[in-house]
């Protein structure tokens, strides 16, 4: 079958530094990475293939030139990877990763996973 069309889709949010203005034109710088492509029927014997794009960095210009910085949001893993880090490095510990597999094994011992499903039924 004939590709007839070719689209994009965006995947990711980004948060921004400082808020937009309604119904206001931006331009955008957008960085990221081909993570998937699909092809669907059109039903007329052609297809359109989709490419979809991981957000890694947008830069937002407004009519003014001035450029509105994005920055992308970290999962929960990664906040607390953040968290462990800035203990380990609070308590001079050198090996951090060590430091963060220890704990993360710590938090799943039954007795200690027990108390933390407490505080989140709080």
């Amino acid at each position: 079958m004939e590709i007839s069309e070719y689209k994009i889709r965006f995947k990711g949010s980004m948060y921004l530094e400082e808020p937009l203005e309604l119904d206001k034109k931006y331009s955008l710088a957008i960085k990221g990475a081909i993570i998937k492509e699909t092809d669907d029927t059109n039903h007329d014997g052609s297809l359109s293939k989709t490419y979809t794009l991981e957000l890694e960095m947008v830069d937002i210009v407004d009519d003014k030139g001035q450029v509105i910085r994005t920055q992308k949001g970290k999962s929960m893993s990664q906040k607390m990877r953040s968290v462990l880090y800035y203990e380990a490095q609070r308590d001079d510990i050198d090996n951090i990763e060590l430091y963060y597999e220890t704990a993360m094994k710590k938090m799943l011992v039954p007795e200690i996973w027990e108390q933390i499903i407490k505080l989140i039924k709080k």
